[in-house]
Formats: C-alpha cells, structure tokens, sequence
C-alpha cells in the first residue's frame, strides 16, 4: 500500500534466497518519489521466530544484500531481534547485531522504548525501521505505537 498520487513503483521483487520452506521472504519494491524526483527501495521483512540459527542467517543475508545497493534503502517489519526493553539492548538476538554488522543498516530508533508486542515472558522490541548510509541522512523517525487495551490481561501468545 502506497501513495500512487505522490509514488511511483518501479519494480518489486520477493528476494527468496532469504527464507527456508515456508518462511516469508522480504518483500521490496523500488518507487520514484515524484515530488523529489528521488528513488529508493522499500522492504518489508518477517524474520523466522522459531529459528533461531535461520533468523541470524537472514540477518547476514538482508546485511550483505544491502551493501551491494546503490539506492536508499528503507526495512521495516517483525524482525524477532528481542532487543530487551528492561536492559536497553543489553540483551538482544544476535540477529540484530548481524543486520547492522559494519554499519550497512541503522536503525531508527524510537524516542520511546516500549515493547512492540504482546507477551507475558517478553518485554522486548520484535518491530524495527532500518536505513542504509545512503538513506541515513534523511530526516526520518519512528514510533512504536501504544493504545489502551492492546495487550490485554488475558492475552496468551502462542509462544508462551
């Protein structure tokens, strides 16, 4: 879903040498902003839960996949990274220090650190925002959404 007023798709792709069996392989489109006349490619990612070895090698290959783009690159999604809210990161899955190895994503961090999902024995951030360096100066920002009532007292996670 995008603004076809203001964005115009160039290409998509499914890249599926990330991903085994039935994991989701990253989705990416390429748009021109028509208002900049800017180009730059947009990702979305579910990383494996249950894996962990596959996950950290997702990672690796979403990391060595955007040092050979020559565009901004944007990556969203349930990246399952569990960076510890409680310890601001002390504690979090390797994944994640696979993905920004080298400096080739950074994340965007929120303002406000809250756990991004529903889980009694979690209190971590799943949901990420990356750049790369070509998109790294770019004035962006990112928030992890909180309402009343999004995790309810009964709420039982199937990973629980």
């Amino acid at each position: 879903v995008y603004n076809s007023n203001r964005l115009n798709l160039i290409r998509s792709t499914q890249l599926t040498n990330i991903g085994s069996g039935n994991q989701r392989a990253p989705l990416v489109a390429e748009f021109l902003d028509r208002q900049s006349n800017q180009r730059f490619l947009f990702m979305v990612n579910h990383l494996a839960r249950g894996n962990n070895a596959l996950r950290h090698q997702q990672a690796t290959l979403l990391n060595q996949w955007v040092g050979q783009q020559n565009l901004p690159a944007i990556s969203v999604g349930d990246f399952n990274f569990d960076w510890s809210v409680a310890n601001l990161g002390a504690s979090r899955d390797a994944g994640f220090d696979n993905m920004i190895a080298g400096g080739a994503w950074r994340w965007v961090r929120p303002s406000q650190i809250v756990m991004s999902h529903c889980g009694a024995n979690y209190n971590s951030i799943l949901d990420f925002v990356f750049v790369n360096n070509l998109a790294a100066g770019w004035n962006g920002t990112s928030e992890i959404l909180v309402k009343p009532g999004d995790c309810p007292v009964n709420y039982r996670d199937d990973l629980d």
